[in-house]
């Protein structure tokens, strides 16, 4: 169960094609039959492994940030913790994938891609929260 950011996600970022104060982000669970491929561009490229419980829906992050940290010499991208509340259904999630979205899967670049501890989105009623890293999803690092 891989994790990374997908080459399209680098390129996003890199020409500024998903500023978070101008972008609408959203994760996306799927299945253990996802396999991570960072040749893997757009939402429709992976949306058959998307997990199919009742109740369950994709989930626009709220307040997404990049922090610079001079200190150890890399930025952070963070957000507030996805909740998915309301799943009925019972299905385990292996990743979560977060995407810019456009309005259609077909044009909707990936960024990048997250294996989880195995992740049951009806524990609790269906009330759960994807806690992210407490130091951001995506740590950048430079160089030396």
């Amino acid at each position: 169960m891989a994790s990374g950011i997908y080459n399209r996600g680098l390129y996003e970022l890199a020409s500024d094609g998903t500023d978070p104060s101008t972008s609408t982000l959203k994760v996306m669970l799927l299945n253990a039959s996802h396999s991570f491929n960072r040749d893997h561009n757009v939402v429709s490229d992976i949306v058959a492994n998307e997990i199919t419980a009742v109740g369950y829906a994709r989930q626009t992050l709220a307040s997404p940030t990049f922090t610079q940290n001079d200190s150890d010499d890399c930025a952070y991208f963070d957000m507030a913790d996805p909740a998915f509340s309301g799943v009925t259904g019972s299905e385990t999630a292996a990743h979560a994938v977060v995407f810019r979205d456009s309005g259609a899967d077909a044009t909707s670049p990936l960024i990048g891609s997250w294996a989880l501890v195995p992740f049951d989105v009806s524990a609790n009623g269906g009330a759960n929260s994807l806690p992210w890293n407490s130091n951001g999803l995506i740590k950048f690092t430079s160089a030396t």
